[in-house]
């Protein structure tokens, strides 16, 4: 009788310990239909679509590159969607379905070293899900969705080494993933520096550890700088190759070669096309303070007085995380909570990022990296001040309901 009793113990500590992979794999596959559905509601490129479907198809015709406003990578991952499944709605928007739905599983596990606790952690998925941004973004053929599944890799990584004191490894990790979201979209270079900026102050805290003595000692060498460097650079390789007679880029094989002097100054082109992008002023614009307030939205695509898509947070989320990130902000000031840190740090740093470059165009859609992290913010609040379940519950409903409200106008139904 014991042995059974032992043996039972035995299996249920082997399925809790792989509970949360099997969490990740069922909210991937949840995310993946939620984004997947009526995905081709919209049978025409809209908003930025063409321009970076244009920019994917030079990759699968090998063509010269044509499109220096943002580097490669972004552009090479919607081709691979093109490659699979052919040149049509699908195709073009498949990979940011993918992204979306790992993003998802990204905050899952962010969410258990924040929280130490599958409940919030849910909670925490259940708001990436349905604050919107992410629903729209993860449904349009851009390279924000890529680049937010870089950085959310690269902050799930960061924190198992700053929060929940994991090997050095992680911290390297953190900041190959960030070279990637650099390699698709600048905007990444803000929570990379944020990183550094958390890492600092929390010196003494890790030296307490001996096993994180020297992954600290290295940080500040540089080291972690140094990989996202090399991993940026890499991703020009891989796409543009090099000038060598030997080397063939993998992703494409367009017949103009690039020496590595080339690929340096290919930084000044792309700078040179963002800056004359957004020399003038364009239609839909928002400044970066009105986003939070949700004053100023951007109509990506209008079907009729009904129907469209307009980039939208859900209002209940948005607002509600406002106040919740007020809270955090308090509570990494007076408690010193680093969990109240990493969540404020990483929204205020990505917000006042828009404030400090020299741009003269706005989007509301910019707001959609430090949105994201009021599905940290709100159930930090709920665990913090042990907000009772029964609110809870109408908390959720209320936000899935407004959902379902803007539906239409989410998807263009």
């Amino acid at each position: 009788m014991n042995s059974l009793h032992k043996l039972f113990a035995e299996i249920t500590l082997k399925k809790k310990k792989y509970l949360d992979a099997y969490y990740a794999v069922l909210i991937f596959l949840l995310g993946y239909c939620f984004f997947l559905f009526r995905l081709d509601s919209v049978s025409v490129p809209f908003w930025d679509e063409p321009f970076y479907i244009s920019g994917a198809r030079q990759f699968l015709i090998h063509g010269k590159n044509e499109n220096w406003t943002h580097p490669p990578l972004g552009k090479a991952i919607i081709s691979f969607g093109i490659f699979l499944l052919g040149d049509h709605p699908g195709g073009w928007r498949i990979s940011s379905v993918v992204s979306g739905s790992l993003i998802l599983v990204c905050t899952y596990f962010t969410g258990r070293i924040l929280f130490r606790n599958r409940y919030y952690s849910t909670m925490a998925v259940l708001f990436a899900a349905f604050n919107q941004l992410l629903f729209i973004e993860s449904r349009v053929a851009c390279i924000d969705i890529h680049m937010f599944l870089a950085i959310s890799l690269g902050m799930l990584f960061f924190i198992r080494y700053w929060i929940a004191l994991k090997p050095t490894h992680n911290l390297y990790f953190a900041f190959l993933f960030f070279g990637l979201g650099v390699a698709i979209k600048w905007f990444s270079i803000a929570p990379l520096a944020l990183c550094f900026l958390l890492l600092q102050p929390q010196r003494e805290r890790h030296l307490r550890h001996q096993s994180s003595i020297q992954g600290l000692h290295r940080a500040t060498l540089g080291v972690p700088i140094a990989l996202s460097l090399a991993t940026y650079s890499i991703t020009f390789l891989l796409c543009y190759g090099m000038d060598h007679p030997n080397y063939a880029p993998p992703l494409t094989a367009h017949h103009t070669r690039y020496s590595l002097i080339d690929l340096f100054m290919l930084q000044f082109q792309m700078l040179k096309a963002q800056w004359d992008a957004h020399s003038h002023p364009l239609m839909a614009q928002a400044s970066w303070y009105s986003w939070p307030f949700m004053s100023e939205l951007t109509w990506l695509h209008v079907n009729s007085a009904t129907s469209g898509v307009v980039m939208l947070g859900n209002p209940i989320i948005m607002w509600t995380g406002l106040l919740a990130m007020v809270l955090c902000i308090a509570s990494a000031i007076r408690r010193r909570s680093a969990e109240a840190q990493f969540i404020s740090v990483f929204y205020l740093g990505m917000l006042f990022f828009w404030a400090i470059i020299p741009r003269k165009n706005l989007f509301y859609y910019y707001y959609f990296p430090p949105a994201m992290m009021f599905s940290y913010a709100i159930p930090y609040v709920f665990q913090r001040f042990r907000v009772n379940y029964p609110v809870q519950a109408i908390f959720c409903s209320t936000v899935l309901f407004v959902f379902w409200y803007y539906y239409p106008l989410l998807s263009n139904s």
